[in-house]
């Protein structure tokens, strides 16, 4: 195939000296667990943290006036898809800034639609908004580990 490295776009890191690098949305990085033994940490760039903030914000402008069950149901489709895309890696403290800022846009959406002010944090319980209306709240990491031992 003759396929060969472009040295301009090529960045080799040494990630025992402290370096890091990009790859697929993610960051990859060598850290220590609580006992002292290292490990490859892979965490949702905080560029695409952003971008998902911005999808979600562009949803509930372009769906202000439709019913909040089609609101919800467009949210979460959004949010559905990008956490399942990063939930193999280290996001747990991502998927909880994500989860707090759509909560918050969400409340936001609906106290401006009653022309009322505020979050409706005392309005609305956690239970009342991912239960009643909806919202998408399965945040957990999953790990795959195959059923068999690949052989060699």
């Amino acid at each position: 195939m003759q396929v060969q490295m472009n040295r301009e776009k090529t960045k080799v890191v040494n990630l025992k000296e402290g370096g890091c690098f990009s790859f697929l949305g993610f960051d990859f990085r060598l850290t220590r667990n609580r006992e002292g033994k290292t490990y490859v940490s892979k965490t949702p760039r905080k560029k695409k943290r952003q971008e998902i903030g911005k999808k979600i914000k562009v949803a509930l402008k372009a769906n202000w006036n439709k019913p909040l069950k089609e609101v919800i149901q467009t949210v979460n489709a959004i949010i559905r898809g990008w956490v399942n895309y990063f939930r193999i890696g280290n996001s747990n403290s991502t998927f909880s800034k994500v989860r707090n800022y759509l909560e918050m846009k969400v409340r936001k959406f609906v106290m401006r639609r009653k022309k009322l002010k505020g979050f409706g944090w005392r309005k609305w319980s956690r239970e009342e908004i991912y239960g009643e209306w909806g919202l998408y709240n399965d945040y957990r990491i999953r790990y795959i580990y195959p059923k068999t031992n690949p052989s060699r």
